[in-house]
């Protein structure tokens, strides 16, 4: 981190505001660089995504041990390795369907 920080201050003294964006722009080939603004709210969307994408996935395989559990009558053992699902993950699905 140490370099990353000379770096950052070498460019700060040296160049007028704007002249560094425009030097990377060159060396990189792209007419825009991406601002630390947009690098994290790129990185928020994608996590916000993958964890939309989980929460959907385990939504999904809850409906699947619910079925199991209600319309098959199967044992918890059984439903975890139809679903491919933990014993324990069947255990709160039944436990949420008690309620």
């Amino acid at each position: 981190m140490a370099s990353l920080k000379t770096i950052y201050r070498f460019v700060k003294t040296s160049l007028p505001a704007g002249r560094f964006d425009k030097a990377i722009e060159v060396i990189t080939k792209n007419k825009k660089t991406m601002g630390i603004r947009e690098i994290v709210l790129e990185r928020a969307k994608k996590e916000g995504r993958e964890e939309g994408l989980e929460k959907g996935i385990l939504k999904g395989k809850a409906e699947v041990v619910s079925n199991l559990v209600l319309k098959m009558c199967m044992t918890d053992t059984q439903a975890a390795d139809i679903a491919e699902v933990s014993v324990d993950f069947v255990k709160k699905v039944r436990r949420k369907l008690k309620k």
